[in-house]
């Protein structure tokens, strides 16, 4: 449920920083919701941690750096979709 989270969470931010994916976030929320079904996890919940991660890192890292990083696993979010959808 994390990962999955996450990877909703961070392929928001980088949509709204016009990176290129195969995958939206819409399709990591349907994932998300799935598993909340499935397992009865919060989603909600792993979308707030997800966020205070990210949150942090920007902190300590500053805002650039994390947003490259953030780019940069939206791209490991996608190909993971990718495998998923398969």
């Amino acid at each position: 449920m994390d990962i999955a989270a996450s990877c909703a969470y961070i392929v928001g931010i980088a949509e709204g920083n016009n990176v290129k994916l195969n995958y939206g976030s819409a399709d990591w929320m349907n994932v998300v919701r799935q598993l909340e079904r499935v397992t009865g996890l919060d989603g909600e919940q792993s979308l707030k941690l997800a966020k205070a991660k990210y949150n942090k890192r920007a902190r300590v890292m500053g805002a650039d750096e994390a947003l490259s990083h953030m780019k940069s696993r939206s791209k490991e979010c996608d190909r993971e979709m990718a495998v998923i959808q398969s």
